[in-house]
């Protein structure tokens, strides 16, 4: 029995790569128990609150501990950087903005594509339901074999307060799953062909990373969840879901 159609969106708004840079414009994805993920509409953290905030007692007790994912793609061994942090008004690190295409929201979820070196690749995000969790969904189309760093900054503190010092996380890797501890925890699990964990000595920023590694045929589909580091993937035209999640 064929499979019904899935239905279109029923609202759908595109912005150009100008427009899509506008830090006033931000996404805010709920789920349901207090939690959400917080962002300007092209993945650029904008304030205290931005990132992932979880709650540890629905509705209150909300905590924030992923501030904005790491994000670097190698074409022919040149690295390109596809976030963006704001050090300072105007200063970023990441270039993120710089390689934007534009933003379309989908149902008021955020589809950021960004071109680069010949290669494109869309990011799509999405906070389920009752799950205390982001789901990073990455397309990546290209012509010969890449390589994505995905990986996290990462903080633990309540969402309404900021760090004065470097937060104190540890990281356990252990098979597919990468735990980040402080006073609270965050959790990430990779699913992908084959992966290969390495870990890599974590540093206050940037970010370093534990690392999967992994050649991909033509096409595949890849669910990721994952919490803190870095995965690095090789490709030709894969996509690639990264779940980050935490409970305390």
């Amino acid at each position: 029995m064929a499979s019904s159609p899935r239905p279109a969106p029923a609202h759908t708004h595109r912005y150009g790569p100008q427009s899509a840079r506008n830090a006033d414009l931000e996404v805010l994805l709920t789920d349901g128990l207090g939690g959400f993920a917080l962002s300007s509409m092209a993945g650029v953290p904008t304030r205290c609150y931005s990132g992932l905030v979880v709650s540890q007692l629905p509705p209150v007790q909300r905590f924030t501990h992923l501030v904005s994912p790491l994000e670097v793609l190698t074409v022919g061994g040149v690295r390109h950087t596809l976030h963006a942090l704001e050090l300072a008004p105007g200063v970023f690190e990441g270039r993120g903005l710089e390689v934007l295409s534009g933003v379309t929201l989908r149902d008021l979820l955020p589809e950021r594509v960004q071109a680069v070196g010949g290669v494109r690749v869309t990011r799509r995000v999405v906070s389920p339901a009752h799950a205390g969790a982001a789901v990073y969904l990455y397309t990546v189309d290209s012509r010969e074999a890449v390589t994505l760093t995905l990986g996290g900054y990462f903080v633990d503190r309540d969402m309404h307060h900021v760090h004065t010092e470097a937060p104190r996380l540890t990281f356990e890797a252990n098979g597919p799953e990468v735990t980040v501890r402080g006073e609270r925890g965050t959790r990430v699990q990779i699913h992908a062909p084959d992966p290969q964990l390495t870990p890599w000595p974590p540093s206050r920023f940037p970010s370093a990373c534990i690392t999967a590694t992994t050649r991909l045929a033509a096409n595949p589909i890849t669910t990721t969840r994952w919490a803190r580091r870095c995965g690095r993937f090789s490709f030709r035209q894969a996509a690639v879901r990264w779940r980050w999640w935490s409970r305390g």
